[in-house]
């Protein structure tokens, strides 16, 4: 997953960085075609400045980047603790568990973010014993 995730935050950023110079670069173009009389090109300007921007905002690309970072950090962060720890350490099952809970709730959290799905699990317990006193 740090594999993965690190290939994809230089990309997102390039692009949110790239949009951005685009769209500044409309708004001057916008105001220099106001200033010269040319309002006949300024509906075209603004119209794919607009489609850019509701791209951006339908891609949600600021909000992976941030996500995909943070995660990758969190990651990180997860590798450091387990490359400190001795051999005896490594070897205890808390320490296993712990390194294994972690990663996959940074896990869950990338994949309830871009799914848009809650993380909670729905209790099954009180259904079933809802069925059992009915009989």
């Amino acid at each position: 997953m740090i594999i993965s995730n690190s290939s994809i935050a230089p990309g997102l950023s390039l692009f949110l960085h790239f949009a951005g110079v685009i769209g500044v670069f409309l708004s001057v173009a916008s105001s220099a075609l106001s200033s010269f009389s040319l309002s006949a090109f300024l509906p075209a300007v603004l119209a794919f400045s607009g489609s850019l921007t509701d791209w951006m905002n339908y891609r949600q690309i600021e909000l992976r980047l941030i996500q995909t970072n943070s995660a990758l950090n969190a990651l990180n962060k997860s590798l450091v603790w387990w490359e400190c720890l001795s051999m005896i350490e490594k070897r205890n099952i808390f320490n296993k568990d712990t390194l294994v809970q972690s990663t996959e709730n940074i896990i869950k959290q990338q994949a309830t973010i871009f799914s848009g799905g809650s993380s909670k699990k729905r209790d099954t317990k009180g259904d079933d014993a809802d069925e059992d006193d009915g009989k």
